[in-house]
């Protein structure tokens, strides 16, 4: 309850910023971006593979101690106040006998109600990948997949002709795929002619469970790191 009335004054908040007008309007002429990602990632929480519960604590250290790998990927089609966007992430996360595979896909369709800000609503998949390495000979796997419905809202404010700032909020599961999550990513970017070079942290938690006694999967974690992007606009 308390990460939902948290979501929801972020999104009022975002909405009340709304009168205020961004300095370029590229029209109604139809855009594509398209956004290459590097993430640092790391991961908090709790994970439990056929019953066994173990807590997983990936570090920003542990990233560049185990080369472990975080990528996204990001694409947008708009026409005027509308558009669909499109992600992946892939986050791939070593860690003495824990490992862990994430794979996020998003598809969602936006609509701009003001100069600022525009809504959010669509999905997101899930699929995790985890071993328990303790026995050569037993290892502890399991894997699941599921889909969150997401509802949110996206602030873009042009601060100057070349300096911009994007904030994006959205909660989602609603006990269809996960019992809740959420994601939160905020950046600074630096506009060329037709590129902007973007510096950013996302976090986002899922609560999501399936199963029961020995066959009990459960993934409540929070991932999260900062990345560099290059938006490419056509």
């Amino acid at each position: 309850m308390r990460n939902i009335k948290m979501t929801g004054m972020i999104i009022f908040l975002l909405l009340l910023l709304s009168e205020t007008r961004a300095q370029y309007n590229y029209g109604d002429r139809l855009r594509l971006d398209i956004s290459p990602f590097v993430w640092i990632t790391t991961m908090n929480g709790n994970l439990t593979l056929h019953g066994e519960t173990r807590k997983i604590n990936f570090t920003f250290k542990d990233f560049f101690t185990y080369s472990n790998l975080g990528l996204s990927g990001h694409i947008e089609l708009k026409k005027g106040n509308w558009g669909i966007l499109g992600d992946w992430i892939y986050v791939d996360l070593l860690k003495d006998q824990n490992y862990s595979k994430l794979t996020l896909a998003e598809i969602s369709l936006t609509h701009r109600i003001s100069k600022l800000i525009e809504i959010i609503a669509g999905g997101r998949y899930f699929k995790v990948k985890s071993e328990f390495r303790d026995d050569p000979d037993n290892v502890n796997r399991g894997e699941q997949t599921w889909i969150d419905p997401i509802a949110g809202a996206r602030l873009t404010w042009d601060l100057t002709k070349h300096l911009v700032f994007t904030f994006q909020t959205d909660i989602g599961g609603f006990g269809v795929g996960s019992k809740f999550s959420w994601n939160v990513i905020g950046g600074i970017g630096y506009r060329l002619y037709n590129i902007t070079f973007l510096a950013a942290y996302r976090i986002w938690y899922a609560d999501y469970e399936n199963g029961s006694g020995d066959n009990l999967f459960a993934y409540d974690m929070t991932t999260s790191g900062p990345g560099l992007a290059m938006i490419i606009h056509f």
